[in-house]
Formats: structure tokens, C-alpha cells, sequence
């Protein structure tokens, strides 16, 4: 998946109107209702070990990889739940990108590759899963497929309408 244009956009679009929001904020702020939502929906502290989890990956990345991972998250989530949108893409960008925003939004990502695998990898620790390592696609079990369904989309399909080709077509050896 490549990193859509517009989503560049908004990061920097964004960002110029949040400049003096962009350093990480010391006072935790309690998350906005719907989020809150979605967490007790799940029976876990998602966006807390999201922000965990995201936050150590990215500290690994170089700026371009780092905003695409973002975008990914940001997409995903809120192309599952768009009633989260604004709220989740502000916490993510403010609370877990903070003061490496600005670097984030001005990266060049047109073109570049990027393996969506480390994104499942770390939405499935942040729904509880332990020992998690997803090297390739088919390390992916259908448990773990129907995790993601509940918080993530693809960009044309939802993540049980890929189960669903992928039974049909026998390719789901598990």
C-alpha cells in the first residue's frame, strides 16, 4: 500500500494549524468519549497500549517509514470507525508523534514501499495479543485476522472480506 497524497496533505495541512500543539504532552489527558468507547467495546486499553506499542516502533523508524506507519494506523482505524477519525488522527499525531511531528508531515512518501505487516504486528499487542511476530502474510492466523477486523480496514476491503475470498479460495491453510 503507497501512501496517498491527500493523506500527506492532511498531516501538513494539520500540522500548520497545531504548531504549538506538537510536543509531547506531559499531563495525560483522558481520551475522547468515543475512543473510550471503542475500548470498552473491546474489553481492552487499545489506545494506551497502541500508544505504547506505536511509540516504541516509531523510535526505530527513519522519518519516511515513520509517517507512513502513521498514515497506515491513521487510515486504517479510521476507515474502520470513522466516528473516530479527527479524535484518533489528533491523539495519534499529538500524544504519539509530539515534537517529531513536524519532520513526520514534511517527509516525501510518494513512491516509497512500505510492509503493512509491522502495522498488524503492533495492533495485535495493543489488543492483548502476547508474542506476536508476523513476518510474512501467512504468519497470520484467522484469529488474529478477526482481531484486526475489529479495529482496522484495508483500503478497498474489510479485513473479514479477505477472510472470506481467502476460505473460498482454499488459500487459508491454518
Amino acid at each position: 500500500m503507497l501512501a496517498s497524497k491527500e493523506a500527506n496533505e492532511y498531516l501538513e495541512n494539520y500540522h500548520s494549524k497545531q504548531l504549538e500543539n506538537s510536543q509531547i504532552s506531559v499531563v495525560a489527558h483522558a481520551l475522547p468519549e468515543p475512543m473510550q468507547m471503542l475500548e470498552k467495546a473491546l474489553g481492552v486499553r487499545f489506545f494506551e497500549n497502541l500508544g505504547r506499542v506505536a511509540a516504541k516502533r516509531l523510535a526505530t523508524m527513519d522519518d519516511a517509514t515513520a509517517s507512513i506507519y502513521g498514515l497506515w494506523l491513521m487510515q486504517g482505524i479510521s476507515g474502520r470507525h470513522p466516528l473516530l477519525e479527527k479524535d484518533f488522527c489528533e491523539w495519534f499525531m499529538i500524544e504519539i508523534c509530539g515534537e517529531r511531528l513536524s519532520a513526520l508531515a514534511s517527509t516525501e512518501i510518494q513512491g516509497l514501499e512500505f510492509n503493512g505487516l509491522v502495522v498488524f504486528e503492533d495492533l495485535l499487542m495493543a489488543l492483548g495479543k502476547t508474542n506476536v511476530s508476523i513476518m510474512k502474510e501467512s504468519d497470520l492466523t484467522i484469529e488474529n485476522l478477526r482481531l484486526l477486523d475489529k479495529v482496522w480496514t484495508g483500503e478497498n476491503m474489510r479485513v473479514l472480506e479477505l477472510i472470506a475470498i481467502l476460505e473460498k479460495d482454499g488459500e487459508l491453510d491454518f
